[in-house]
C-alpha cells in the first residue's frame, strides 16, 4: 500500500511536470529526471511484492488443503475402522442372539424332561416283579472250570506252528537272487527237508580267504544321485526363447545360486563394479557373474525393481517360470525339476574343469556327502584344481547379444 500510495504521488507529480514541461527537458534538469526513474522502480517493486503475496497466500492455501486432505483420510480411516467394528459386532450379536435361541430350547427340553421323569418316579409299580422259574435249582456235583490240557495241547501247536512259519519266512526273506545264495550255511531245518549235496559240502570247506573275499566282493556299490547336464547349445536356446526375469532366473541359477538364495536376494548384495553377488545363508561367499547377468541386474537397479514386476520372487514362482520356459523350449523336466537341472548344469560344468570336490561350496553354497559323491563320475583326468586354475563363469553367462 504504501508503494503504491508513493506510485501514485510521483505519478501526479509527473504530470504536473508534463503540463509545465516536456520530457527532453525534463531529463535534462538533475532534480526532475529522477521522477520517470523512480516510477519505474517503484513499479517494478510493486509486481514483485504482488508475485510475493501471491505465492504467499498459494502456499497457505496448499497447506491449508493438504490439511484438509489429511483430515479426511484420517476421518475414512476412522470410518473403516468404525465399519468394521460395526460388522464385527453385529456378527457377535447375531450370534448372541442365535446362542440365546438354543438356551431356550434347551430349556425347554431340559422342563420336559424333567417333567417325564416325575411322571415316571411317581408311577405305580406292582409289588412283586413278575419272575417265571423255569428250572428249580439244584447242586453241582463236578467243578466247573476251563480244560486246562486241551489249552496245553492248543498252545503247543501253535507255537510250533509259529516256529516253522518264522523260520520259512526269514530263509523265504534272505534268500539271494538268481542263484546267489549262500551255499556254505544251511539251517538246521533245511538240512531235514533239503539236504545239500555232496558239492555243497565240498564248497563248505573252502578256506576262510577265499570266504572273506567273496564277503569284500559281495559288498553294495555307494548308491549316488544320477545327475545330467544340458549342453551349451541347449541353454543357449532356452535361454533366448525366454523373457527378461526367465533369463535373469537362468543366469543366477548358471552362477552358481539356489532357489531360496535367489527368493531372498537384495539390490544391496549386488557389487555391479566388482561382477559379485554377496550370499549371506546359508554359507556367506561371493558369487562371481558374467557380463551377460551384470548387464541384466545393471538394468533391474535402474528400475528399482529386480524383476519386473515386483523386487522378489519366492521360490513357487521360479518354478513356475523355469517350468514354462523349459516347456517352450521342448526339455523335459519329470525327473528334476528346472532349477535343479541349471544348477546340475552349473556344478557339472565346475567339475569338468578339474575343480577340487571340497571347493564346490565356495561357489554353490552346502552340499550333502551324498551330492559330492554323486558328481565324482564327472571328474576328468586333470582333476584336483583350485578356484584360480578355472573359469568359474559358464560359457551361458559371458557373452552379451
Amino acid at each position: 500500500s504504501n508503494l503504491e500510495r508513493r506510485y501514485q504521488e510521483l505519478k501526479e507529480k509527473l504530470a504536473e511536470f508534463d503540463k509545465r514541461y516536456t520530457r527532453d527537458y525534463l531529463s535534462l534538469q538533475p532534480s526532475l529526471k529522477f521522477v520517470p526513474e523512480q516510477i519505474k522502480k517503484l513499479e517494478k517493486e510493486i509486481r514483485h511484492k504482488r508475485r510475493v503475496g501471491q505465492n504467499i497466500v498459494l502456499t497457505e492455501a496448499r497447506q491449508a488443503y493438504q490439511a484438509a486432505r489429511q483430515v479426511t483420510a484420517n476421518l475414512r480411516t476412522q470410518l473403516d475402522q468404525q465399519q468394521k467394528q460395526a460388522a464385527a459386532f453385529t456378527t457377535v450379536f447375531s450370534r448372541h442372539e442365535q446362542l440365546l435361541e438354543d438356551l431356550k430350547a434347551l430349556e425347554e427340553l431340559y422342563r420336559e424332561t424333567q417333567v417325564r421323569l416325575v411322571k415316571i418316579e411317581s408311577s405305580q409299580f406292582e409289588k412283586y416283579p413278575q419272575v417265571e422259574v423255569i428250572e428249580r435249582a439244584s447242586y453241582n456235583d463236578v467243578a466247573i472250570g476251563p480244560d486246562y490240557w486241551l489249552g496245553s495241547l492248543i498252545a503247543f501247536a501253535s507255537a510250533l506252528f509259529l516256529g516253522f512259519f518264522s523260520i520259512w519266512l526269514i530263509e523265504f526273506l534272505t534268500q539271494k537272487p538268481d542263484g546267489q545264495g549262500d551255499k556254505k550255511y544251511h539251517f538246521p531245518v533245511s538240512v531235514w527237508f533239503n539236504p545239500p549235496s555232496e558239492a555243497d559240502k565240498l564248497d563248505s570247506m573252502q578256506p576262510a580267504t577265499t570266504i572273506e573275499q567273496q564277503q569284500t566282493s559281495a559288498a553294495l556299490p555307494l548308491k549316488t544321485q544320477d545327475y545330467q547336464a544340458l549342453d551349451d547349445e541347449t541353454v543357449e536356446a532356452l535361454y533366448q526363447i525366454s523373457n527378461q526375469d526367465s533369463r535373469q532366473l537362468i543366469l543366477l541359477l548358471l552362477s552358481g545360486l539356489s532357489e531360496p538364495e535367489i527368493s531372498h536376494i537384495k539390490p544391496d548384495q549386488i557389487d555391479l563394479e566388482a561382477s559379485l553377488i554377496h550370499v549371506d545363508t546359508p554359507l556367506a561367499r561371493s558369487v562371481p557373474v558374467g557380463s551377460r547377468l551384470t548387464a541384466c541386474l545393471s538394468q533391474a537397479l535402474n528400475t528399482q525393481q529386480l524383476w519386473r514386476s515386483q523386487q522378489q520372487l519366492n521360490e513357487d514362482e521360479i518354478q513356475a517360470l523355469l517350468y514354462c520356459a523349459f516347456v517352450d523350449a521342448g526339455i523335459d523336466s519329470n525327473e528334476y525339476s528346472p532349477a535343479e537341472r541349471l544348477r546340475q548344469t552349473y556344478i557339472i560344468y565346475l567339475v569338468r574343469q578339474g575343480l577340487r570336490l571340497n571347493l564346490l561350496e565356495i561357489l554353490v553354497g552346502p552340499l550333502s556327502p551324498i551330492e559330492l559323491a554323486s558328481y565324482t563320475r564327472f571328474t576328468t583326468e586333470q582333476k584336483g584344481k583350485t578356484l584360480e586354475e578355472i573359469n568359474p563363469i559358464h560359457p551361458v553367462c559371458r557373452d552379451i547379444d
